[in-house]
């Protein structure tokens, strides 16, 4: 008798370590790799091992901290991912530090997002921030900046072209032209693309999304205070040189300064659509014509309607302080829309909770409006006068 218990005893032992052996394959959720690893960001990957068509609903993410105690107890900085491709997903994480060893592991919920499982934790290290770029000297020298009031007390200069950033290599600058807008290009907007990109979510403190500059569309990437892009070094110039104007302060520029009507109109520039903005002290150069005001419709064709501007006459205005702003449209996740049709330039002005304030435009009239901040919009920068 004592010989089959033990035997029995042996045999369940052996189960219990074939089963400790096999405990990867009955965990709910396995830790990935970390990839594409910069100065300040990672893709961090994992996979489920229960069936996503079996539950009523499945949240996963990951949990990402400095030490490896705050993993242990799973604590630390919760991502949810909303990409699956099969059972594998990735959480694109930003605003990391440089040369610092991170701890992370994967999470799942069934059903109710409190039951959590998780993975097994693993770490990477960011490189060392010595590849931070020096940036570029900006090739529009034609253009001249001259002050423009956004407020009664309060002028600006803007930036010389849209803001653009280049993910792989961290990189932000202005755009080369004030009539250049990248369009499709926004499609490819990813940790790993080497090229540029120009249509950015609403930027936030607290959000998952690096500076707007992400394909998620969940509202809880772009949740927080606003972040200003202008904080970030841009091309030569220094971190906070520049700024992103308010709500109040669009509004001012484009329907309340002295003389508004007539600094203002929509127009094709060198077969670009968009709006001109005219500084305080406007005096046209000699052999041009400016023409304020819009279109009677919106209709996309109105803006060359209204007026047609050439290279040369584009050169002599933006020497004499125009400000010109690309119809570049939007994005929305992957999609494209508007361009060359519509224009929207966000403000650093929230609404509501998940929402914020752009200044909007078309070929018939300019407005302030507001969005869900997942969308991704123009982003044109300013400084103050007396900086």
């Amino acid at each position: 008798m004592k010989k089959i218990l033990l035997f029995v005893c042996v045999c369940m032992g052996v189960m219990l370590v074939s089963c400790e052996l096999n405990g990867p394959s009955l965990k709910k959720v396995v830790t990935g790799d970390a990839t594409n690893i910069t100065d300040y960001s990672a893709q961090l990957h994992g996979t489920l091992n229960v069936d996503p068509e079996g539950y009523g609903h499945l949240y996963y993410g990951i949990i990402i901290a400095k030490s490896q105690e705050e993993i242990k107890n799973h604590e630390g900085k919760y991502y949810e991912s909303i990409t699956l491709e099969g059972r594998d997903f990735l959480v694109n994480v930003y605003g990391l530090s440089p040369n610092t060893k991170y701890y992370y592991c994967t999470w799942v919920a069934i059903n109710q997002i409190d039951n959590k499982s998780f993975g097994k934790m693993k770490a990477f290290t960011t490189l060392d921030g010595t590849g931070v770029p020096e940036g570029e000297e900006h090739p529009n020298t034609n253009y001249v900046a001259k002050p423009f009031s956004v407020g009664s007390k309060r002028q600006v200069y803007f930036s010389p072209g849209n803001l653009q950033y280049q993910p792989n290599a961290t990189i932000w600058r202005f755009a080369i032209q004030q009539v250049d807008y990248l369009g499709a290009a926004n499609r490819n907007t990813a940790l790993t693309y080497d090229g540029w990109i120009d249509l950015f979510g609403w930027s936030t403190e607290e959000g998952f999304s690096y500076f707007g500059v992400s394909t998620d569309t969940a509202a809880n990437y772009y949740s927080g205070n606003f972040k200003d892009w202008g904080c970030k070094r841009i091309g030569k110039d220094e971190a906070n040189t520049w700024r992103t104007l308010s709500l109040d302060e669009w509004s001012y520029l484009t329907s309340k300064r002295n003389n508004c009507r007539e600094l203002i109109g929509c127009a094709m520039v060198m077969d670009v659509k968009g709006l001109i903005l005219l500084p305080d002290d406007w005096q046209c150069p000699e052999g041009v014509t400016f023409k304020p005001g819009f279109y009677p419709s919106e209709d996309k064709a109105g803006y060359g309607a209204h007026q047609n501007i050439d290279e040369n006459e584009w050169q002599a205005l933006e020497h004499a302080g125009a400000i010109f702003l690309p119809a570049a449209g939007y994005r929305a996740g992957l999609d494209i829309g508007n361009v060359q049709i519509d224009a929207f330039y966000w403000s650093s002005t929230a609404n509501e909770k998940n929402k914020s304030y752009y200044m909007f435009f078309s070929a018939g009239g300019a407005e302030m409006r507001t969005r869900e901040r997942y969308h991704a919009h123009s982003v044109r920068l300013v400084r103050d006068v007396n900086k």
